[in-house]
């Protein structure tokens, strides 16, 4: 459960960001953007989840989503277990992780 304090912290860093000048606006760059991600926070949670929320609260976070996304597929295609997932742009492999461990049990 993602605490009171971490929601507010974020909003504090979103209100701190300059606003929108067309003049300096430069393209978005995914693979840039996410090299340098991964380069600053390596494996850690921090580098592909909530970037306001510390690794625990990510963690937590993502515990969360594993179980809601788990419940949706349970629901619709049956019982995970022994079902083989494809996961396309798994990142660091956290939902990937959870649904093999998920599968051996």
């Amino acid at each position: 459960m993602v605490s009171l304090s971490s929601v507010l912290s974020g909003l504090s860093l979103w209100r701190k960001r300059r606003p929108f000048d067309a003049k300096h606006c430069r393209p978005f760059d995914a693979k840039h953007y996410w090299d340098d991600r991964h380069a600053s926070h390596g494996t850690a949670l921090t580098g592909v989840g909530h970037i306001g929320l510390s690794e625990a609260q990510n963690y937590a976070d993502y515990e969360a989503k594993i179980s809601k996304l788990t419940g949706l597929l349970e629901r619709q295609i049956g019982p995970v277990t022994g079902q083989s997932v494809l996961d396309a742009g798994c990142g660091i492999g956290v939902f990937t992780n959870a649904f093999a461990k998920r599968a051996r049990e």
